[in-house]
């Protein structure tokens, strides 16, 4: 089986995966916007100190579409540090870096799918 072919089966098999376990969100970069199916991954609390030992605590959760889904009016893009994805309850997720590796997004599957790592700012 050629690469093309293992990549088109993957980019099926997530699509359908998508259709029963994701939901519609949408995804913003300034006044663009588009509509896609997303999954959400894993979700993690985030705490930090202050110096007066108040704790902050932030959920981190990590979004997975297809790469293809991901198109803007002006043509494809990669997630941005900034972005914002509002779910299905309008809950509103910042794109951000990953503290392991300093980027917002990677890839998956071949470069079929992306993970994308934000964190909530409004429920």
């Amino acid at each position: 089986m050629t690469l093309s072919r293992i990549a088109a089966a993957l980019h099926r098999g997530l699509a359908t995966v998508a259709r029963y376990a994701g939901e519609t969100i949408e995804y913003q970069r300034g006044s663009a916007s588009a509509s896609i199916i997303g999954t959400r991954g894993d979700k993690t609390a985030i705490e930090a100190m202050t110096n007066n030992e108040t704790t902050i605590q932030t959920d981190r959760v990590d979004w997975i579409f297809t790469a293809a889904a991901l198109v803007l009016p002006a043509g494809a893009i990669e997630p941005a540090e900034g972005d914002i994805i509002v779910d299905a309850a309008g809950v509103k997720y910042r794109v951000a870096k990953h503290p392991a590796d300093g980027k917002p997004a990677r890839w998956m599957e071949h470069k079929v799918a992306m993970r994308v790592h934000t964190l909530i700012v409004a429920s």
